[in-house]
């Protein structure tokens, strides 16, 4: 028993903090298995958390009637699959974003189309995950002439390790209206709370009476409009992350490298996004000479 709950219980703990797993749908549960199984240091442990997982979502869904899983999402079959891990372009990142501008989510409430929009884009553009950027507050956006998020624990969210509390460099890895969004939609939230004290989370309604959007609306949409873009059914938040550390990572190359001949002409957002890659290394890191340390300022940026 004990080794059981050591195995998974810190871990499931720093995806959800406190929240109540007998709300959760079975997109959320997929969700957060999938975030403590990304982290893990080899495929063996790999192999151990998704057993375990197994188990203790069997032990919910008996006990606490939660949905049943498909437990292939953890690898579990005639054998574990490798790591989940497709990248999203920008071609499809930007359709997600005007499918979720134009589809029904304004009749939730009219703010909450630009919500799920500015998600997409923290998850996408600097690799949130979906318990950090939830619960992020007013207060973790910093800055006007150099922005910064501030990814740190608060009582009502822990982080999964210490690693997890970062600075996230806004200026460089957003788009100029992208940030502009984020900042405008900051300052209405000040404003809310100025007037009349109600949540100190970024992406809450007050008229709605949401203290931060619940996850089991917003999500689900997020994943839809996703699913859409791409024609890709397995596609989920985490898949944003995964895309944000693969671009970056590539962008990095290409500013010491050059821009191979011919290469992703066929996505001409994604070419043109590539071609300014030497911008984003030295906004990144304040300089322009070449260095060996992209693999950790990814590794960093991504907590």
């Amino acid at each position: 028993v004990r080794d059981y709950v050591g195995r998974i219980a810190s871990r499931v703990y720093g995806v959800i903090g406190d929240e109540d797993l007998g709300r959760m749908n079975v997109e959320a549960f997929e969700e957060i298995y999938l975030q403590i199984l990304e982290d893990s240091s080899s495929v063996g442990m790999r192999r151990q958390l998704a057993r375990t997982l197994r188990e203790f979502h069997h032990f919910l869904a008996l006990k606490f009637s939660s949905p049943d899983l498909d437990y292939s999402v953890l690898g579990i079959g005639n054998s574990l699959s490798p790591v989940d891990a497709n990248i999203i372009s920008i071609e499809e990142y930007l359709e997600t974003l005007n499918i979720l501008e134009s589809g029904d989510l304004i009749l939730i409430h009219p703010d909450f189309p630009l919500i799920a929009k500015i998600v997409t884009t923290l998850g996408f553009r600097c690799g949130l995950r979906r318990s950090e950027v939830l619960k992020l507050r007013i207060i973790d956006v910093h800055g006007k002439i150099d922005p910064e998020i501030l990814v740190r624990p608060h009582a009502t969210r822990r982080l999964k390790t210490k690693n997890s509390t970062r600075r996230i460099l806004l200026r460089c890895l957003l788009e100029a209206h992208e940030l502009k969004q984020l900042l405008e939609w900051t300052q209405k939230r000040r404003e809310e709370e100025q007037t009349k004290r109600y949540s100190p989370y970024l992406f809450s309604i007050p008229q709605k009476k949401y203290a931060y959007i619940p996850e089991e609306l917003l999500f689900p949409a997020i994943h839809r409009a996703l699913r859409y873009a791409t024609n890709d059914q397995t596609l989920r938040f985490h898949h944003l992350r995964h895309s944000c550390a693969s671009w970056n990572t590539l962008r990095l190359m290409i500013a010491d490298h050059g821009m191979p001949n011919h290469f992703f002409e066929e996505l001409p957002e994604t070419y043109q996004w590539l071609k300014k890659s030497e911008i984003f290394r030295d906004e990144l890191y304040r300089q322009s000479h070449p260095t060996r340390k992209h693999l950790y300022s990814i590794a960093l940026m991504l907590g």
